[in-house]
């Protein structure tokens, strides 16, 4: 039996198919129209996850998000402290700034805007 979060594989007999041509192995009602399927990715599928799919989650990828940036913010608190002049303090900032915006900009290139 599957789990809700699972992904199956869609027979011949699923396949349904829309007035503009796609394939869907959906078994509810598409919207037919262009405008309701565009506004559809805006407020998305309704997805439900198993508790331990949720404790993974937190482990795997929220956890290690967030001890990353605690390390990058102590890192790079400690990097413009020790810098030895007004300069090196405006250059340090820069560097530890461009550095963590690589990471919201990887983030967000990854992530679908909501």
């Amino acid at each position: 039996e599957a789990s809700a979060d699972a992904w199956s594989e869609c027979t011949e007999a699923e396949i349904h198919q829309t007035p503009d041509g796609w394939c869907s192995c959906f078994s509810g009602r598409l919207a037919g129209d262009g405008e309701a399927m565009f506004m559809r990715q805006y407020t998305g599928f309704q997805l439900s996850f198993a508790v331990c799919t949720k404790v993974r989650l937190l482990v795997f990828v929220v956890l290690p998000k967030l001890a990353l940036e605690c390390a990058v913010f102590g890192i790079g608190a400690i990097y413009i402290v020790t810098s030895r002049d007004n300069e090196a303090v405006i250059m340090s900032v820069v560097a530890v700034n461009y550095i963590s915006s690589v990471d919201e900009l990887v983030l967000s290139s990854l992530v679908a805007a909501r």
